[in-house]
């Protein structure tokens, strides 16, 4: 599993990836604050993440992947501008 992290004005947005054959579940470790939200490429449906914990700015949440699968998790505001 590999991982390229933004820093916007007021979130964190990482973009997170499977290269493998096999899926993946795991606990992901974040750095950011905030509510974590998983975001669809596809469908532009944005899902507030269950089961995270946040202590001194980590955010830890499950996490699932298929094989060659992706994730866009946000933590911050679930729209552009808090919106």
């Amino acid at each position: 599993v590999s991982y390229t992290h933004r820093r916007l004005k007021d979130a964190d947005v990482y973009f997170i990836f499977n290269s493998g054959d096999n899926a993946v579940s795991c606990e992901a470790t974040l750095a950011g604050s905030g509510p974590a939200h998983r975001w669809n490429a596809f469908t532009g449906e944005i899902t507030l993440l269950q089961g995270t914990t946040a202590t001194n700015n980590v955010v830890r949440l499950p996490l699932e992947l298929e094989p060659a699968g992706t994730a866009i998790i946000v933590l911050g505001p679930a729209r552009p501008g808090g919106k």
